[in-house]
């Protein structure tokens, strides 16, 4: 008949195997921190359980049955596995484990997060990074179930169940063409609202995409084209006289190979927060922990 694995006390095995190994149950329940009259109850109990003797009492103590001695190798191994797997504190090693991490992000994560992730995983391909496109509201429900690490975005929904924290704060430059007919080394307030611009559309209500945080009274710009992400921005820029604002370490990754200017706004603007998001449950998790620090230096190296 097979053995019910639920009506075993793993309590029972443990003084099964310190008895198999001190030979008396006195000595087994010493090892074991119990008394003696529960060691033995113990040992009733595993008799019942398993319809042998186990142990049978002489003058020179407790000698195992056969049944007992075939089952000794293979409880002391299961009891070593399981004492190992519950005692030792998950981990994560950058340079041996795997693991494949799905992270929301706007493309200033493709273009300036990925690559330094990239190259700090350079020598272990065994860690791959998924970017899911921009984050909205259905992002927070796949955090909690596990199917997203992390959000990585300029705003915070304020949901109770996620943690927040800054990455960076992240300066915001106009670009231009290096050789614009009218705009050279700076650009005044009036010279920008007369330029045409390329922009991008405000993902919703609660989500201002950053360029849409500057001041409203740059609704008076005159656009020439609406775009869906900022990398699409220098190919329009660097080919006509059109201007567009964009993220500075993004802008930077485009310079040369669209000849563009970096020029300073013609107005003041905070530095915009850039905040990755994660669910509360993973805050002990060894591999999200690693790649929020991993993206915070990359951030603070340049």
């Amino acid at each position: 008949m097979k053995l019910n694995l639920r009506a075993i006390d793993l309590n029972l095995l443990t003084v099964f195997d310190a008895l198999m190994a001190e030979g008396k149950l006195s000595l087994a329940a010493e090892k074991l921190n119990m008394t003696q009259p529960a060691a033995s109850n113990a040992l009733q109990r595993l008799r019942v359980t398993l319809n042998d003797e186990l142990f049978i009492r002489t003058r020179n103590g407790m000698i195992p049955t056969h049944r007992a001695k075939e089952l000794h190798l293979p409880i002391a191994e299961a009891l070593t596995l399981i004492a190992s797997s519950l005692g030792e504190e998950p981990s994560f090693d950058v340079a041996t484990s795997h693991r494949t991490f799905t992270i929301a992000a706007t493309d200033y994560g493709e273009t300036v997060l990925l690559n330094r992730l990239m190259a700090q995983t350079q020598h272990n391909r065994g860690i791959s990074f998924i970017l899911s496109g921009n984050p909205g509201e259905h992002h927070n429900n796949r955090l909690a179930q596990g199917e997203l690490d992390l959000i990585i975005d300029y705003t915070i929904e304020g949901d109770r169940n996620l943690e927040y924290e800054q990455l960076t704060s992240e300066e915001v430059v106009l670009i231009a063409n290096q050789h614009h007919p009218r705009i050279q080394g700076q650009c005044s307030k009036e010279q920008y609202f007369h330029e045409y611009h390329v922009v991008l559309p405000q993902r919703g209500k609660n989500a201002r995409p950053l360029e849409t945080l500057i001041d409203d009274t740059l609704k008076k710009r005159n656009i020439a084209a609406q775009v869906t992400q900022f990398s699409a921005m220098p190919p329009l820029v660097g080919d006509s006289d059109l201007i567009a604002v964009m993220p500075r370490r993004q802008a930077e990754i485009f310079k040369d190979a669209f000849g563009l200017a970096l020029l300073p706004l013609p107005f003041d603007l905070p530095a915009i927060p850039l905040f990755q998001s994660w669910h509360h449950t993973r805050n002990n998790d060894p591999a999200l922990l690693w790649l929020r620090q991993a993206l915070i230096h990359s951030l603070r190296v340049g």
